[in-house]
C-alpha cells in the first residue's frame, strides 16, 4: 500500500486502548492521520466511542452520569471497562477506568488531556439555538470584550433619558459594572439582557397593577355632598348631648316617683304595734328553765368528778395490796417477828385477799355510780341545750316586735305626703321624657348619615389623591419601559455584532474546507447553517445527505481549530460518494500539512479513496 508522508503535527494521540468497551479488546495505533476501516458491526464505532470516553470523561450522546457511561460496559466476569490514549508526546497519557459493581458505578479519572464534548457530537450543534450556538463558540474560543467595547457596552445601556432618576441611572450603571467583568464575551450580555428583561417584566407588571388600581378607583361611586358634613356633625352632636342630659334628669325624677311608689306601698303593709308583756313573760321562763337545769349538769359534774377521785384512791390502795401479798408469798421469815415459821403467811395472805376482793367490789360499784352521773349529765345537756334553743327563739320573737313597733312609730303623715306628691311629679315627667326619647331617636339617625358622609368624603379625597400619586408612577413605569426597549434594542446589535464575529472564523474555515466541494457558499442566516445556491439559501436541514456529510465535516475542522489540541473525528465517511469522499481526503491532509488541525481520525467501510493519501489504514476485524 502506497503511503504519502506529511508534516508531523505538534502533538497528537499515538494509540488507542480499548478493555471491555462493547466487548472490544484491542489497541489501535494511530497516526495524525488515520482512517479505521471494516465491515459493518466490525467494531469501528467502539473505537470512536473510547476516544470519545478518553477525551471528555464521558459519552455526550449517552449522558453525564457514570451508569450512562457503562451501557458500553459488556457485562461478563471483568466488571471493569477501561479506555487508555498515548500520545506523542510521552509525559501526557489518558487513563479512565469505570467499575460496574452492584448496579452501582464507580470512576478513576486520570486524564490529561481533555476536550470539548463538542467535539464529539457536532450534530448536536445544529440543533442548539443562536444564542446557545454563539455561547459555545465564544466559551469555546476564550474570546474577552476589550476595555473599548465594555465602555462602549455601559454607555448604551446608561443611555437613559433626563426624566428617569440618579439612582436608577447609578443601579443599572453598577449592574453592567458587575456582569462585564465575567471573563465570557456572551455569557455578561445575556446576564445584562436577562436581567433588563426581568426589569421589563417588572415594570409592565406595575403598570399593570397601577392601571387595575386606577380603574378600581374609578369604578367607586363618587357621593354629592351640601354643606360641610363634618361641621354639621359637630353641631348635631353638640345638641344631642344637650338633650341626653335632659332625658337623664327626667329619668331620675321617674326613678325617684318608683322609688317613691314602692316605700309607700311597704308603708301602707305595715303591722299593727305589738303588746310585748307576753313576750317578756315567755322570755323569763325559758331563762329560768334553763338556769334550773344548768344547776342540775352543775351538781352532777361536781359528783362525777368526785366519784373519779374516789375510784383512783381505791385503784390505788388495791395497787398497794397487790404488790404487798407477791412480797408476802415470796417472803422466807415473818416481816414483823422474824419468825421463820410458814403458818403465819397464810393468814396474812387470806387477810390481803380479803381487801382486795373488797376494793374490787368498791371499784366496780363506783364505775356503775360513774356510770350513771355520765349518763344523768348527758340528759341535763340535752335538755340544757333545747331550753337555750327555746330562749333564743323568744329573744329573737321580742326583736322582732320591738323593731315592728319602731318602724310603726317613725312614719309619719308628713312623709306620706312627701311620697305622694314624688309619685305624682314623676307621672307627669313621662310624657316629657317620651318626647325627649324620640329627639334623641331621630337625631341618632342623623349622626349616623353625617358621619357616613364624613367617611366617604375622606375616601374621595384620598382616592383622588391616590389617582394622583398612580398616574405619576403609570407615567415613571412608562418612561422606565421605553428606556429598557431602548436598551434592549442597543444590547441586541451589539449581541448581533458579537454574534457574526464570533461566528466568523467558523464560517471561514468550512468555507475553506467546503470551497470546491459544495455546489454553493457554505452560510449562516437568520440562526440557521445553509448553502448559498443561486439566489436563494438552502438550510442546511434540506441539503442532500452527501452536501450534509460535507458540511458536517468542514464544522467539525472548524471546531478543532478552536481547541488546544485540535483534534477531527469523522464518522461514516462511507455515506459520501467517491469523488466527494476523496475531495475531502486531500482536502483533511491540508489542514493537517498546514497545522489547522493536528489530527483527523476517519471511519470507513473501505480504504478505496485513502490508498493515494497520507493516510494510515488500521483494520478493524
Amino acid at each position: 500500500m502506497k503511503k504519502k508522508t506529511t508534516k508531523t503535527p505538534r502533538l497528537h494521540a499515538t494509540s488507542v486502548k480499548l478493555h471491555n468497551v462493547k466487548g472490544r479488546h484491542q489497541i489501535v495505533l494511530l497516526s495524525p492521520l488515520t482512517v479505521i476501516v471494516g465491515e459493518n458491526w466490525a467494531g469501528k464505532t467502539a473505537v470512536l466511542d473510547a476516544l470519545t470516553v478518553g477525551f471528555v470523561g464521558y459519552h455526550p450522546k449517552l449522558g453525564k452520569r457514570i451508569a450512562d457511561t457503562l451501557r458500553l460496559h459488556q457485562p461478563s466476569a471483568d466488571n471493569t471497562m477501561e479506555v487508555q490514549i498515548q500520545f506523542s508526546d510521552p509525559n501526557l497519557l489518558n487513563r479512565i477506568v469505570w467499575i460496574d459493581s452492584e448496579g452501582k458505578g464507580t470512576c478513576k479519572d486520570s486524564r490529561m488531556v481533555s476536550l470539548d464534548p463538542i467535539q464529539f457530537s457536532v450534530e448536536d450543534f445544529f440543533e442548539l439555538t443562536h444564542e446557545e450556538r454563539v455561547r459555545r463558540l465564544l466559551g469555546a474560543t476564550g474570546q474577552k470584550l476589550s476595555a473599548t467595547e465594555i465602555a462602549d457596552c455601559a454607555d448604551k445601556v446608561v443611555m437613559l433619558p433626563t426624566l428617569i432618576a440618579g439612582p436608577i441611572k447609578a443601579e443599572w450603571r453598577a449592574r453592567v459594572a458587575s456582569v462585564m467583568a465575567d471573563s465570557k464575551v456572551e455569557e455578561p450580555l445575556d446576564n445584562l439582557t436577562d436581567w433588563l428583561k426581568g426589569q421589563a417584566k417588572l415594570a409592565k407588571a406595575e403598570s399593570s397593577i397601577r392601571r387595575s388600581e386606577m380603574q378600581a378607583i374609578a369604578n367607586v361611586p363618587r357621593g354629592t355632598f351640601q354643606g360641610d358634613p363634618e361641621a354639621d356633625l359637630e353641631a348635631v352632636t353638640a345638641e344631642m348631648a344637650q338633650l341626653a342630659t335632659k332625658a337623664a334628669e327626667l329619668n331620675a325624677k321617674k326613678q325617684d316617683g318608683q322609688i317613691a311608689e314602692n316605700e309607700l306601698e311597704k308603708i301602707s303593709q305595715a303591722p299593727e304595734p305589738v303588746d310585748f308583756a307576753p313576750l317578756e313573760s315567755a322570755q323569763r321562763a325559758t331563762e329560768e328553765k334553763q338556769a334550773k337545769i344548768k344547776a342540775e349538769l352543775d351538781a352532777a359534774r361536781t359528783t362525777y368528778s368526785k366519784l373519779t377521785n374516789n375510784l383512783g384512791d381505791l385503784r390505788a390502795r388495791r395497787g398497794t395490796n397487790i404488790l404487798a401479798l407477791k412480797e408476802l408469798k415470796a417472803a422466807t421469815c415473818c416481816p414483823t417477828c422474824g419468825n421463820k415459821r410458814m403458818d403465819w403467811r397464810d393468814d396474812m395472805v387470806r387477810e390481803y385477799m380479803d381487801r382486795i376482793a373488797s376494793q374490787d367490789k368498791a371499784i366496780q360499784q363506783s364505775e356503775r355510780d360513774m356510770q350513771d352521773v355520765s349518763m344523768r349529765g348527758m340528759e341535763l345537756r340535752k335538755k340544757y341545750d333545747e331550753a337555750n334553743i327555746e330562749r333564743e327563739g323568744a329573744e329573737r320573737q321580742m326583736q322582732t316586735a320591738k323593731a315592728r313597733n319602731a318602724s310603726a312609730q317613725a312614719v309619719t303623715d308628713a312623709d306620706k305626703d312627701r311620697l305622694k306628691k314624688q309619685i305624682a311629679e314623676a307621672r307627669d315627667v313621662e310624657p316629657k321624657l317620651k318626647e325627649t326619647q324620640d329627639q334623641l331617636n331621630a337625631l341618632q339617625a342623623k349622626v349616623q348619615a353625617l358621619r357616613k358622609a364624613v367617611v366617604d368624603q375622606a375616601c374621595q379625597r384620598h382616592q383622588e389623591k391616590q389617582m394622583t400619586t398612580l398616574e405619576q408612577q403609570l407615567v415613571q413605569s412608562d418612561v422606565r419601559l421605553n428606556v429598557m426597549a431602548e436598551t434592549l434594542k442597543a444590547l441586541t446589535a451589539l449581541k448581533e455584532a458579537r454574534a457574526g464575529e464570533a461566528m466568523k472564523p467558523v464560517l471561514d474555515t468550512v468555507r475553506k474546507f467546503t470551497q470546491g466541494i459544495l455546489p454553493g457558499e457554505f452560510g449562516y442566516e437568520d440562526g440557521q447553517f445553509g448553502m448559498q445556491h443561486g439566489q436563494d439559501f438552502v438550510v442546511w436541514r434540506t441539503l442532500s445527505g452527501s452536501e450534509q456529510l460535507v458540511a458536517l465535516t468542514g464544522l467539525s475542522v472548524a471546531l478543532a481549530t478552536g481547541t488546544k489540541f485540535k483534534l477531527c473525528l469523522l464518522d461514516e465517511m462511507g455515506r459520501m460518494t467517491l469523488g466527494t469522499r476523496t475531495a475531502v481526503v486531500e482536502r483533511l491532509e491540508q489542514l493537517v500539512a498546514d497545522g489547522t488541525v493536528d489530527q483527523v481520525i476517519c471511519v470507513d467501510t473501505t480504504e478505496e479513496a485513502y490508498l493515494e493519501s497520507g493516510f494510515n489504514v488500521q483494520e478493524v476485524k
